[in-house]
């Protein structure tokens, strides 16, 4: 519930903004397939679909092993319904990506405003990750759906102690453990835990209800434990990514995730440590530098010894990109499942730092500054993928950048030659869209104050 001085985001402008969105979300599913990664698992789950071994699963008719099967589930089904073609293999992570968004939403209304709720779910929307999630789809658009669904029942647990959350939450926990391994369970548990402990009411975890947690994970877990063990287990004369005879039980709960830190797998691409920190410039643009902001000023505040509303979102975030900065593999999108919590702390800091002041000195509507940015913030992208549909209007800077993405190499649609230039000028394009939030509210603040100075000066 919002408080009776925060003035909250008009549906109209919340609804236009995010359908605008979504509609990018579907026109995404026109675009080819992208390698590698994305049209591997498109593969796997048409395999799946026509050889029907939907425990076992091959890529190419060889044993794989790599991830989880539930996203191949998920597009071997889609296929069955729709079709073998681009729009089937990536409709599940769409929906994965809506199903994130709702999440966030509630997860907002319970711990904060409807206000801080609807701009969080703009920013996460309208993030660059999201944006590219729509396209290529991976494991981590529905490892984000399913973090933040725990999050969100876990809350709803915690306020209602009621049977229906608790086994929303244990069905979350168990998806994201068939999607992504271990990390799904204990990035959104280890959240709560830290948010218990410092809140100071860890005694919520002798609530008996919480006993039926695992017997439903296991429960739900079961099948693709079987496959695992039929598949690798029961076939010790296999070699698979230089293991012989491994174990697919030990391989999904130990070595995929564990053995990049341990150095038990051979995985390993020589990224540093603050690698997340740099790709972060563009997966969360055009919101990364308020979040890094919010995240000084959520610092000081526990410093402070300052409540906050709940410290599942810092949790979260901390705990990923501790974990994920441990691996010796790294890879930009394996942190995109965190910026749910991203959008909840960037909300809040945009909300009591910036577009209140605003909205007690004039009574605006916050969402307005959202809307004006909202096509520098889709430029970068719709540059990059539709250059004609942008490129065709005389834009007074069209040569200008044209000139500028041509010797990026940003004018190649499928990720590869110059990726890395790309990125760099994607992000400076983009945050014309961080200052239009900032400028309006500042200066509508301060022509206010400007404006009441005079009818009180004699």
């Amino acid at each position: 519930m919002h408080t009776k001085t925060e003035h909250p985001v008009s549906a109209p402008a919340f609804t236009l903004s995010l359908c605008a969105f979504i509609l990018l979300y579907f026109l995404n599913m026109r675009l080819d397939v992208m390698e590698v990664d994305a049209a591997q698992y498109a593969s796997i789950g048409m395999e799946m679909l026509m050889n029907g071994s939907w425990l076992e699963v091959y890529h190419g008719g060889k044993d794989y092993l790599d991830k989880p099967p539930l996203l191949f589930w998920c597009n071997a089904t889609s296929m069955a319904i729709f079709g073998i073609n681009t729009f089937a293999a990536k409709l599940p992570g769409v929906l994965a990506l809506l199903l994130s968004l709702l999440s966030l939403f509630r997860f907002c209304q319970i711990w904060y405003s409807l206000s801080i709720a609807r701009l969080a779910t703009l920013v996460l929307a309208s993030s660059q990750a999201f944006l590219l999630m729509s396209n290529d789809v991976k494991t981590d658009g529905l490892l984000s759906a399913w973090i933040m669904m725990a999050l969100w029942q876990g809350s709803v647990f915690l306020h209602k102690n009621s049977l229906k959350s608790i086994l929303l939450f244990s069905l979350s926990l168990a998806l994201a453990l068939m999607t992504k391994g271990p990390l799904g369970f204990l990035l959104p548990c280890g959240a709560l835990m830290l948010h218990l402990l410092l809140s100071r009411n860890l005694k919520r975890l002798l609530n008996p209800r919480l006993l039926l947690v695992l017997p439903i994970i296991a429960l739900l877990i079961t099948p693709m434990c079987i496959g695992l063990y039929e598949q690798f287990d029961l076939h010790p004369e296999k070699e698979v990514y230089g293991l012989k005879g491994p174990s697919g039980l030990r391989f999904f709960f130990w070595t995929q995730s564990f053995g990049r830190i341990t150095g038990e797998i051979y995985w390993n691409n020589g990224a540093p440590w603050h690698f997340f920190l740099l790709s972060m410039l563009w997966d969360f643009a055009p919101w990364v530098l308020f979040f890094w902001l919010a995240v000084i000023r959520l610092l000081r505040k526990t410093e402070e010894r300052k409540a906050l509303p709940e410290y599942m979102s810092l949790s979260l975030f901390a705990l990923g990109m501790l974990g994920m900065s441990a691996s010796q593999y790294k890879l930009p999108h394996y942190i995109f499942p965190l910026f749910g919590s991203c959008a909840v702390i960037t909300a809040n800091f945009l909300q009591q730092q910036f577009l209140q002041q605003a909205i007690r000195a004039s009574n605006e509507d916050p969402c307005h500054a959202l809307c004006a940015c909202t096509p520098a913030c889709l430029y970068p992208y719709f540059s990059c993928h539709y250059p004609g549909l942008v490129f065709q209007h005389r834009w007074p800077l069209r040569r200008v950048l044209f000139r500028i993405r041509a010797k990026a190499g940003t004018h190649v649609p499928v990720p590869g030659t110059g990726l890395l230039r790309h990125r760099v000028v994607a992000l400076v394009l983009s945050l014309p869209a961080q200052v239009s939030v900032l400028l309006p509210c500042r200066t509508l603040h301060q022509a206010t104050r400007h404006s009441a100075t005079k009818i009180v000066s004699p």
